[in-house]
Parts: C-alpha cells; structure tokens; sequence
C-alpha cells in the first residue's frame, strides 16, 4: 500500500459510507460499530483440513497475500516468524514493519493477534484478532474475528466495511491457495462463505 494519505482515505471512508451497500458484499459481517471502535468477522469453509489451513497461513502467508495489502508492494516480503512472535514485512534497507503480533497460537486451532493493520496502525488504533480453525462434518470453517477501538475523527462507519472487504479478500485468497494452489479465484473454486 502507498504511504497514507488522510485526504484520499477520509474521501473514500466518506463514499463507502453514503454508498455502502452498494459495494459491501451481503456476506459481510461487520457486527458492530460505535463511536469507539468496532468489531467484524469474516467466515470461509472449505473441504480442506485445519492442519492444512494453519500450514498455509504460517508458512506461505507471502504466496496468497495480496501484494496491494503490503508496504512494500511485494507479498514475498511477509512472513509469520513464529520465533519473534509476529507477523512482519521486510522492507528495503533492512527495514521492517510489524504488522501484528502473534500473543496466542494453537497449531490447527487458534490464532490470536494484536495491533493494527495498515493505515490503521498510523491512525493509533489498537485491535485484536482472533483466527480459528474447526473442523466438522469433512469441512473446516476458518473465522477471523477482528475488534478495534480507538479514535477516528470521521468516525467509524464508514471505516468498518472497508476493513472488513480487505480482510475478507485475504480469506478467499487463503482458501483458494489451500485448495487450488493459486490465490486467485478460477471457476473450479469452491470457496463457501459461510452462513
């Protein structure tokens, strides 16, 4: 992503916001918006295994992210360092951007980070992010549950759906790499949103 800038960002907020459900897909799941914050999940099913998804996230999270959703415009900059606890983006010089730490990990069950995603990091706002995985009846549902609080000058209702699109195009990537190998959805995917 390019270096924030408050001018685009609060346009978009403010278009999202008046136009919403005309760009919110109607598997969105923002549960609730405040003035301080707000918290939303995003739900996928697949035939594949727990152990497979975790796999997928830990090892290869740099082969389905989206490279639009990174500082340095390269998802084969990020990477889930289990020995630092976080999820990190190297960047050039011998930078690096922590994006949120790992405070919790359950192999094939359960991951919970914290801290903020992206432009959300500079408007100081602070979040936690829960993953799980569960399997039932050959399937295995991957949720992400993400609450966030702080201050936003324009509010919330506008940033909540935004937020929720990004993460739920990272989920659909993570699903579609599981089951097909490539990230990006083909017409032999059969990714499920969850109900």
């Amino acid at each position: 992503m390019k270096a924030f800038d408050v001018k685009f960002f609060s346009a978009t907020t403010c278009f999202l916001w008046m136009f919403g459900s005309f760009f919110t897909p109607m598997f969105a799941q923002v549960e609730s918006v405040g003035p301080n914050g707000f918290d939303l999940r995003v739900s996928k099913s697949t035939a594949k295994t727990a152990v497979a998804l975790n796999k997928a996230f830990v090892e290869d999270i740099g082969k389905w992210w989206s490279k639009d959703h990174s500082w340095s415009g390269d998802a084969g900059n990020l990477s889930i360092d289990l020995d630092r606890c976080a999820f990190i983006e190297k960047l050039p010089d011998g930078g690096f951007c922590r994006h949120l730490n790992l405070d919790h990990y359950e192999p094939g069950k359960l991951m919970r980070f914290t801290g903020a995603l992206g432009p959300l990091k500079e408007m100081g706002l602070s979040g936690t992010m829960t993953i799980r995985f569960t399997e039932k009846d050959g399937k295995t549902l991957v949720e992400a549950k993400y609450v966030l609080h702080g201050y936003s000058a324009g509010g919330f209702e506008g940033l909540a759906p935004i937020v929720q699109k990004v993460l739920d195009q990272q989920f659909e990537r993570l699903v579609n790499y599981v089951e097909t190998g490539s990230p990006e959805k083909s017409d032999n995917t059969k990714t499920e949103t969850a109900k």
